[in-house]
């Protein structure tokens, strides 16, 4: 394709107009194609100035505020007067498009394979795309905001993607492009696992929820869990695992989206707000439900138990507050999204979400793609602890042996999990001091300051959700003594099965007593009955491997009841906690006879640190260098220094804060 230069004086984005669908004959099709159709998508692209000049008048702003009509397919053209005015007919258009040039949208998408291409025509001229942008084309061209007004923004026809300089200048643009737009249009793909069916189960669960009746039903799918029906459940499931969720992009896309954001996926539609509201809403008193009615259906096809990526919906629905005002910033749950997403160019793991950080981080970043992925995950973990001034990015940090600093979070690395993972830490190991750090060695060595509280003596078997490591590191190492620094055995019990569940509920509310149910649970695998839910599998799964360590004397079975009868009902809230908590870690013993969860790297001899205004604890491993720096293991829980226990030591001249180097 030949692309002119886009006026920067102007503000000016390139936009798609998609014309009047036409056979290849010539002809108008007489009815809503048929996904096989093979007539070519015609389009053109022509530069737009967002300028103030250019708001329409009377504009107020150009923010969204209208309310489009994602549902109606239009098969006839309307007047070019409703074209260009988009008159409210009272069917969800605005009053008035924002621009004098009307007003526009922008699609997120997935790229998809890069060998699978399909036609269009783009200015009369044949252009090969990939074939889920071309099927994103082919639905569009028939909804109604498309005929009546809007242009559309798409990343791989907008940018000229073989112009790196154009390329980087209107990634910065990202945020404002999104946001600006009347409406972000979400395309899942074209249908296929009966997404049909999938979509008609998400507007029945959040119908459910807007009518009151959603708890009537969680009831009836409990008794009957066939209750609506063979086969949506394992649709939604299919649905929630397509590529498009595993995306990079779509994090900053949704996020800037907005919840009146439509979701397409073929013919079907729904809105972000009946969506979140059908999976979590509906999940907020009957999440066992949703799990056994996918776990269900997916066994009946020979498919494993498999979660709805609730997590990344949660917190891009927060975003949508915090952009909209409502609530405050929250970085680290997005950065936990960039990690777990997959980007074929791995700088974006940053790059991506530029957009959404603080806005004293954004212009210390140099957006640039001929910097290496190390020195790019380097120079912004700095910035970030620069610009923040904190060390909460240090709890993304996981040694996994790369050429970058231990105090540099790989965001390759998609095995990692933060204690809690919600919008703040909910824990205040190192509070309520501020942070105190320096940077030397041409900013590759972190001096901070902190105490040293502890040594690892014991290790239970690492934990892998799936599988087992036959590693000699990963297996069980006892501890050398028989200490316990909670005194009796009633406080030992009572922190053992905090410890377990990181001492929170699944909002970050400190546990209640109830979940001290746990020591009377089962802990082999194949109990009396079948096990419940993924939180009793993990819990049974984790315990079982490390029956025989030893904590202050005692097996750490003889902890536990462990009667055969099976699960009771009320501890499914304390073993969810538990299945998110200990993934990827490993129960510790320390040399006092402390006990605590430390990442799966962790190794007898590794000291346990508490920086002075950090969260949680961090596990360090004594370096190579000659100068005494540590490496950087990774975060831990360790029962009793959560609380800001370690400062109070400090003021009661108990411990002293020294300078710990990091490299």
């Amino acid at each position: 394709m030949d692309y002119r230069p886009l006026n920067t004086a102007l503000d000016e984005l390139r936009l798609i107009s998609l014309l009047e669908p036409v056979s290849d004959h010539g002809s108008k099709p007489s009815a809503l194609p048929s996904p096989e159709d093979d007539s070519l998508v015609h389009c053109v692209i022509e530069h737009y100035p967002l300028s103030e000049e250019s708001w329409a008048q009377g504009a107020i702003s150009q923010h969204r505020s209208a309310f489009l009509d994602w549902t109606t397919k239009i098969q006839t053209v309307e007047s070019e007067a409703s074209r260009r005015n988009g008159l409210d007919d009272g069917k969800g258009r605005p009053d008035r498009l924002r621009f004098h040039w009307g007003d526009f949208v922008a699609l997120s998408y997935t790229w998809g394979d890069a060998q699978d291409k399909k036609e269009i025509v783009v200015d009369g001229k044949k252009v090969k795309v990939q074939s889920n942008l071309e099927a994103a084309l082919r639905v569009l061209q028939y909804k109604k905001p498309l005929r009546t007004g809007y242009r559309i923004w798409i990343d791989a026809l907008c940018i000229n993607q073989g112009d790196n300089e154009e390329k980087s200048r209107e990634v910065k643009r990202m945020r404002l492009i999104y946001k600006m737009a009347a409406d972000v249009v979400i395309w899942l793909g074209p249908a296929a696992q009966n997404s049909d069916s999938a979509f008609d189960l998400m507007h029945t669960l959040s119908d459910s929820c807007k009518n009151g009746t959603d708890k009537a039903l969680g009831t009836a799918l409990r008794n009957d869990l066939n209750h609506l029906g063979l086969g949506p459940w394992l649709a939604l499931s299919h649905l929630l695992n397509r590529s498009y969720f595993s995306r990079m992009w779509i994090i900053q896309e949704m996020c800037l989206g907005g919840s009146k954001a439509p979701i397409l996926c073929g013919w079907k539609s729904i809105s972000w707000d009946d969506f979140f509201r059908a999976l979590y809403t509906f999940g907020k008193h009957n999440v066992d439900v949703i799990f056994a009615c996918i776990d269900h259906e997916r066994k009946a096809e020979g498919l494993r138990p498999h979660g709805l990526n609730r997590n990344k919906i949660i917190h891009i629905n927060d975003e949508h507050q915090k952009q909209a005002g409502r609530a405050p910033a929250q970085y680290m749950p997005l950065l936990d999204l960039a990690r777990q997403s997959d980007a074929s160019n791995l700088r974006d793991k940053i790059y991506g979400i530029l957009g959404l950080m603080a806005p004293n981080v954004v212009p210390l970043v140099g957006l640039d793609y001929g910097h290496s992925v190390e020195q790019v995950y380097t120079d912004f973990a700095r910035q970030y602890i620069q610009a923040t001034n904190s060390l909460e990015i240090l709890e993304q940090c996981r040694l996994v042996g790369s050429a970058m600093p231990s105090w540099v979070p790989d965001w390759r690395n998609k095995n990692h999990y933060r204690l809690f993972s919600g919008r703040h830490s909910t824990y205040l190991a190192g509070r309520p001091s501020s942070a105190v750090y320096s940077f030397r060695f041409e900013g590759r060595v972190l001096d901070v300051a902190g105490i040293i509280i502890d040594t690892v003596q014991g290790l239970g078997e690492a934990y892998f959700e799936h599988t087992t490591s036959s590693k000699v590191e990963d297996k069980m190492c006892p501890p050398d003594n028989n200490n316990n620094v909670y005194g009796t055995e009633a406080s030992l019990k009572d922190a053992l099965w905090r410890t377990l569940t990181g001492d929170r509920t699944l909002q970050g509310l400190p546990a209640p007593a109830s979940y001290s149910e746990v020591l009377d649970l089962p802990l082999r695998e194949h109990c009396r009955n079948a096990l419940p839910s993924r939180g009793a599998r993990a819990f049974s799964r984790f315990l079982t491997r490390s029956c025989s360590l030893c904590v202050a004397g005692r097996r750490l079975d003889s902890y536990f009841s462990n009667t055969p009868d099976g699960f009771p009902k009320t501890a499914v809230d304390a073993v969810e906690r538990i299945w998110r908590f200990v993934r990827t870690r490993r129960l510790v013993v320390t040399h006092s006879g402390r006990i605590g969860m430390v990442p799966n790297e962790a190794r007898k001899g590794d000291v346990i640190g508490i920086l002075v205004g950090t969260d949680v604890p961090i596990l360090l491993r004594k370096g190579e260098n000659t100068d005494g720096s540590f490496s950087l293991v990774g975060t831990c829980y360790i029962h009793g220094v959560m609380a800001g226990e370690a400062m109070q030591w400090v003021e009661d001249g108990i411990s002293t804060v020294k300078t710990i180097s990091i490299s």
